[in-house]
């Protein structure tokens, strides 16, 4: 999948309704979002997305803060989006490569669903690290917020 398509997908969601999170647009599509620690045979690190049939899960690990949750959330969604009909657990136990390529395609999702491409320009010299606090994300994708805005061209590379 393409930088472009993500992050228009991403604009054409936040668009419907600034306010909604990715939870709220996940409970608007009827997810079953479920809180489970990882037990014997399964790891869920902070978050997992699968569809059954005609059912959509997001399990969560009950442990995360609220500030995590945000941003697993986000991610969860651009798995949802992005890879509707595909079995995360089962694409990373039997193909890690594409397992990796599909987690950076929805954290790619993520950084661009929770950070508006104004952002370098509301906080102009500050540091990424204190953006990141400042919004209440973690740093990875205030970077990855960054990279995508240069390869699009809308801001200069330093």
């Amino acid at each position: 999948m393409n930088l472009d398509y993500i992050r228009g997908l991403a604009k054409k969601i936040k668009e419907i309704d600034p306010s909604l999170t990715a939870l709220d647009h996940l409970k608007k599509r009827h997810a079953i979002i479920a809180y489970l620690d990882s037990f014997d045979g399964t790891h869920i690190a902070d978050g997992c997305y699968f569809k059954t049939d005609e059912i959509i899960c997001v399990l969560i690990n009950p442990n995360l803060s609220e500030y995590d949750r945000n941003w697993v959330f986000a991610h969860e969604f651009g798995h949802f989006l992005l890879h509707t009909n595909l079995n995360i657990f089962f694409v990373e136990k039997y193909d890690k490569v594409l397992g990796k390529k599909l987690d950076i395609e929805a954290d790619t999702f993520c950084a661009e669903f929770l950070l508006d491409d104004d952002i370098f320009i509301r906080y102009e010299g500050v540091p990424t690290e204190d953006i990141a606090r400042i919004v209440g994300i973690p740093h990875k994708f205030v970077v990855m917020k960054y990279n995508n805005l240069c390869k699009v061209g809308l801001i200069d590379a330093m």
